[in-house]
């Protein structure tokens, strides 16, 4: 026995259509304001740690504030970093430019005022 495919089954088209302009929207939205939320570098890499209250090694890490305060340029900052950094910052030793960008995202000048 052969069906009829071009046939519309009973309410199921329009129960389909129903359902995508329900759903449309909400996705739409949703995806246009995810586009917004940017992350900073700061916030997804370092400020886990440098929060104030992390303790490695017995001490308390350093945080955003008195990171800006030692480090009065960002080439201090990038030979602090890849220079003298904690074991721990290792994984930034060799990445010059992103230290650079996120002293320069905290607010570090390029250097000092005169």
């Amino acid at each position: 026995m052969l069906r009829n495919l071009s046939a519309e089954p009973k309410g199921g088209g329009r129960r389909g259509i129903c359902l995508a302009a329900v759903l449309l929207p909400g996705l739409l939205v949703a995806g246009l304001s995810y586009g917004d939320q940017k992350v900073s570098l700061w916030e997804r890499m370092c400020e886990a740690c440098h929060d104030g209250k992390t303790v490695l090694n017995g001490k308390v890490v350093i945080d955003k504030r008195r990171i800006k305060e030692k480090y009065r340029t960002i080439d201090d900052l990038v030979k602090g970093v890849t220079c003298q950094g904690a074991p721990c910052m290792n994984i930034l030793k060799h990445d010059k430019k992103l230290v650079g960008e996120v002293g320069e995202e905290i607010g570090i000048p390029e250097s000092r005022p005169q």
